[in-house]
């Protein structure tokens, strides 16, 4: 190893290049790890035509958190309770397109709660609990609506907003015993940054028109429907996405263990550098923060020991024949008490008939369990634990079910904390970290919960190589609201048709087009990041709204056309066409050749754009 004139702290430089890289080559963007966020920035990379790309993974595979496995018996197990449902437009066409055959599924989710199964979300039907504990609870929502708490008090903590938001009843009944069970931490040890859609709350009104009738409300929540591959479970999603991508771009087993900052290097453990232009990073934020160094990094390291995670083991028991009559349109079930280790439960035979090897034949059952120093975990005892506890909570039946197979995987990251400090850490390590062109993002990356279901960590990846590429807006993990809320769908749609309107204001005006348009009128047929930009930044501040306020900017945005409202360019919904559909697949891969059958040259690097 020989010696650089650097910064103190630097990497040392090493002798031994990477391999992959010719002498003379231009460093190219980075992508460090191949789960969600990984794979859409690698797609968008490779579907925008940028071919000087490197894709990073410590692992051996593809997928991250999502990827799915196989056990010696031929069940199939996710790693935790993974169902799609989406916020985004471009998420679902791309997995129409890569996904032929889907199983749709209505949720139907419980809580176990003192010997009998409530229907999900517990608040809204516990008119289903006994007579004591309704009246508790309806009396903690009473004295909260009298004393206006939930909207005179802004709450720091996890516990604050839940005491806030439901009453005493139900906080002591399910929400306090239940986010203990998942999180592994105090809902005071929490922040309450991160409630958006996660939780819903209490409508007194509808919870005694539900009680009069003698029905169920369940039907809250954006995974209220939901799809799942028919084949090969979550992970398939990742490998199919993967597949459609240049896998030369792809190293496996390629673990970093240090970065450098300044100089833009990678040391990998094989003690090989890599340079990089720009830098995506999807490993855990604190890893990160430990591995860096660089001018304005100093204090980094010094963040690590302030975060905050949970660890999951997943276990999964594969039955012969065939699921209990109460458990056969089951989806998943929440165990908020003491009497078993797991939080959540998947039927997940229910999922696709062939998550079983014989479908008919066998069922499965999938537990998580949280681990944190708070709630430890004997790795070496945790299956026969959670085996007692399906026994305790009547999910199998000692007598009746034959166990055929048994499956454990424990993931250290499985949880991002909302910790207290949360805002303040993360925001401190992702600031300093982008004024170095290192972006941190996905699940573990960005560090938010409120946006790491797998459709965020996709469009996180996607909307960091338009932020580097184009100079687009990072609408995900600057806005969870926005795009958590109802509206956003549909401002999707409207946004691309609003930015046409912008640019034939701007022809008329005679002022230059975009740079790229040309490209890009074919490459973003279904999404257009820059036309989202000029939604956020013309038409709504850029700070947390009401759902209503967005829509009623597109439908009422004049932008720089005077001739054409926003309501006369958004007046539908699906503002886009069906990639998975025969005539339009046709049309686009005609798109992608052009007279004679050739392919239209694509430029190998794309300049970024100044934001």
């Amino acid at each position: 190893m020989r010696a650089c004139s650097s910064p103190s702290g630097a990497v040392p430089c090493s002798s031994k290049r990477y391999r992959f890289m010719a002498p003379t080559e231009e460093p190219p963007i980075v992508v460090i790890g191949s789960g969600p966020c990984g794979l859409g920035a690698a797609h968008r990379l490779h579907e925008i035509g940028v071919k000087n790309f490197i894709v990073l993974e410590a692992g051996s595979e593809p997928g991250g958190l999502s990827v799915t496995a196989t056990d010696e018996e031929g069940f199939l197990w996710d790693m935790g309770g993974h169902v799609i449902f989406s916020h985004y437009n471009y998420f679902d066409k791309v997995l129409d397109h890569i996904v032929r055959d889907w199983c749709k599924r209505e949720r139907v989710s419980y809580i176990w709660q003192k010997g009998r199964f409530i229907p999900y979300p517990f608040q809204n039907n516990i008119h289903r609990l006994s007579a004591e504990d309704f009246h508790e609870c309806i009396d903690g929502l009473v004295e909260m609506q009298q004393q206006n708490i939930s909207r005179l008090t802004k709450p720091r903590t996890f516990l604050e907003w839940l005491q806030n938001n439901f009453g005493r009843g139900i906080v002591n009944l399910f929400m306090a015993p239940y986010n203990r069970k998942v999180w592994g931490y105090e809902p005071s040890e929490m922040n309450a940054a991160w409630m958006e859609d996660r939780v819903a709350t209490v409508d007194l009104t509808r919870i005694k028109e539900h009680k009069g009738n003698g029905t169920n409300d369940t039907t809250w929540g954006p995974n209220h429907t939901f799809r799942f591959p028919l084949r090969g479970g979550t992970g398939f999603i990742w490998r199919r996405i993967y597949e459609g991508i240049d896998l030369s771009k792809f190293r496996f087993n390629s673990e970093i263990v240090a970065v450098d900052a300044d100089r833009k290097l990678l040391r990998l453990a094989d003690g090989s550098d890599l340079p990089y232009r720009n830098l995506i990073s999807t490993m855990p934020l604190d890893r990160l923060c430990g591995l860096v160094v660089g001018r304005g990094l100093e204090d980094l390291p010094a963040l690590v020991p302030r975060f905050r995670y949970s660890s999951t083991h997943v276990v999964g028991i594969g039955v012969a024949g065939q699921p209990p009559a109460h458990l056969q349109g089951q989806c998943w079930m929440y165990f908020p008490e003491d009497d078993c280790p797991f939080y959540r439960v998947t039927v997940f035979s229910n999922y696709s008939p062939y998550n079983v090897p014989m479908p008919g034949q066998q069922w499965s059952l999938m537990a998580e369990v949280c681990e944190t120093a708070a709630r430890p975990v004997d790795p070496s005892n945790i299956v026969d634990s959670v085996l007692q506890g399906f026994y305790t909570v009547k999910l199998l039946n000692v007598e009746r079910d034959k166990v055929i197979s048994r499956f454990h995987r424990r993931l250290e990251y499985g949880y991002p904390t909302p910790f207290l400090e949360r805002e303040e850490v993360c925001g401190r390590a992702l600031e300093a970290l982008e004024a170095k062109d290192i972006k941190s993002r996905g699940r573990f990356g960005a560090w938010k919960y409120e946006v790491s279901n797998q459709d965020h960590s996709m469009m996180q990846g996607v909307e960091a190589v338009d932020a580097i590429v184009m100079g687009a807006e990072e609408t995900t993990v600057r806005l969870p609201g926005v795009v958590n809320s109802k509206a956003w769908k549909k401002a999707q749609s409207c946004a691309r048709r609003c930015h046409q309107a912008v640019e034939r204001g701007q022809k008329k005006k005679g002022l230059e087009k975009r740079k790229g348009q040309e490209r890009g009128d074919r490459k973003l047929r279904y999404y257009d990041p820059l036309a989202l930009t000029v939604l956020l930044k013309k038409g709504w501040s850029m700070g947390k709204a009401e759902s209503a306020a967005l829509i009623d900017t597109c439908e009422t945005a004049h932008f720089n056309d005077p001739g054409i409202t926003g309501r006369e360019t958004c007046h539908r919904q699906g503002g886009s066409e069906a990639i998975g559909s025969t005539e339009t697949k046709d049309r686009i891969d005609g798109d992608k050749e052009g007279k004679g059958g050739k392919r239209r040259p694509s430029p190998s690097n794309v300049a970024p754009t100044a934001a």
